[in-house]
């Protein structure tokens, strides 16, 4: 596994089948890699596994990741499994956790997003009322508990 730190770009050429342990550039371009966690100012990605992305733009196509933390991305037929960004444009994938300001896209599916404005079709499994009564639900219950007990440990 290779270590690739403070370089300006990083541009890796099809069909090379490459493995990264860290990737550390102002601009990645990867295609067919695997790549532990990235940190850069941009990034395009095509048929890769990705664990780790911190940038400021990422264009992800065709890829698998971990978590992605950026301040405006690109998905089209990708999965992942926790996705933070400020903008986020999703076509045709798949999200475990969806947290962003905006999301745009097209056929969208997540187990829970959180966002302040949606403008996709979005398959949530649990939606942002579903957690608040979630929430009260398990409070409450807690509390019955916590409480039962009390009384029950009081009497002896």
């Amino acid at each position: 596994m290779d270590n690739i730190s403070s370089q300006p770009e990083l541009s890796q050429s099809e069909n090379s089948h490459t493995t990264y342990e860290s990737i550390n550039a102002d601009q990645v371009n990867v295609t067919d890699s695997a790549i532990k966690r990235v940190t850069s100012q941009q990034i395009h990605a095509s048929e890769c596994g990705i664990g780790m992305v911190n940038s400021g733009t990422a264009s992800i196509t065709n890829s698998a990741l971990g978590a992605i933390n950026s301040q405006e991305i690109s998905v089209k037929d990708s999965g992942m499994i926790v996705s933070a960004s400020q903008i986020s444009t999703i076509n045709d994938s798949k999200v475990g956790l969806l947290f962003g300001r905006e999301i745009h896209g097209s056929k969208i599916s997540s187990v829970i997003t959180i966002a302040g404005k949606i403008d996709a079709p979005v398959e949530t499994v649990v939606e942002q009322r579903s957690l608040i009564l979630v929430g009260i639900a398990a409070g409450v219950a807690f509390g019955v508990v916590t409480s039962l007990f009390r009384y029950l440990n009081k009497n002896r």
